[in-house]
Formats: structure tokens, sequence, C-alpha cells
């Protein structure tokens, strides 16, 4: 099985006064090609698609187009928010996507939706954990106001999803802080 894993893209970032929109561009049609001469399974995208939660017009199509040509090549994508993005933007339209085979993970309710890939081996669930500002999801998590809290929550509902499909190979995705270990 083959799981390509690329994160912190930032869209729509510029460096001093640079524009990176067309490095990002062919960083992104480079990505694809890797995709498919590699044969991957699924490519991850763990957080900071976008460079700031309101990005540019020219940014979130760069990012449509991107998703369509996956799409269109068969390539599977699990793609989760960053603390750069905006949990709703990046969820925008993932029922729709999913029938791609573009998997968004963007919220609490999306930890135990696994994308499940299968080898030789068995079945592989692969989960994808945003990521967790403690106050906005404490609650929903019954967390204390840590990272470590939140984080560890979420963990408890990927390894309870993975039991009740009797699946003990799991990846997880996430953006997170985490300290220590």
């Amino acid at each position: 099985m083959r799981i390509l894993h690329t994160s912190d893209w930032h869209l729509g970032r510029r460096l001093m006064s640079v524009d990176m929109h067309e490095h990002h561009a062919e960083f992104l049609a480079w990505l694809l090609r890797t995709a498919q001469a590699e044969q991957v399974d699924l490519v991850v995208v763990a957080g900071d698609i976008f460079d700031r939660s309101q990005p540019s017009a020219e940014s979130v199509d760069l990012l449509d187009r991107t998703l369509a040509s996956f799409a269109a090549a068969g390539v599977r994508m699990l793609l989760i928010p960053g603390n750069h993005d905006h949990p709703v933007r990046i969820g925008y339209g993932r029922a729709l996507f999913e029938q791609s085979g573009i998997h968004v993970r963007a919220t609490v309710s999306d930890i135990s939706a696994p994308v499940v890939l299968s080898d030789e081996a068995g079945p592989v669930a692969c989960y994808g954990i945003p990521y967790l500002a403690p106050d906005a999801v404490m609650a929903q998590l019954e967390a204390e106001r840590s990272h470590a809290s939140v984080l560890d929550a979420a963990m408890q509902r990927v390894r309870a999803d993975a039991a009740a499909r009797g699946i003990d190979r799991i990846v997880v995705a996430a953006h997170a802080f985490v300290v220590g270990q």
C-alpha cells in the first residue's frame, strides 16, 4: 500500500514581495504526476492547505482545479484543515467530493469516518484529525481545555471506531500541537 503524505501547502502565501501562486501550481501538478507514477493509493494533505482562513479567490480556484485533476486521474485524497484553514471553508462540498475519491475530514464528527483501503493483508482505516482548537471542540469531545486532552479524546474515537469495524491496521493523519514524546 502506498500513501503519500504532504501538508502545509499554504496556498496564497507571499514570501516577502514574491507571489507564490505559480510555484504552488507547479508543485501541485508535480504532486499529481508523482502520485500517478508511483501508483499511490492515497494522497494525504494534513492541514494548512491555505495560508489564511479567508483565502484569496485565486487560491480557492487553484485548490478547486487541483482536486478536480486528482479526481479525474482517479487519485484518492484525504484532506484535513490545519490551524491556518477555516474548517467550514475546507469542508465545503465534502459530500460531493467524497463521490470522486476526495475525502475531506474537517469536523469532530468526521474523526470517526475513515477512508478504508485494502491490500493483500486486509483493510487499513485511514483517519483524518483536523486541527482541534481546544476552546472550539473540548465540549463536543468531552475533554479538558488542552491540546493533549482534545487529541487524546479524538484518538479514543479513532480506536473505538477501528475496533467496531474490526480493523486492526490504522493510519492517522493529524494537524496537531504535540509536545514531548
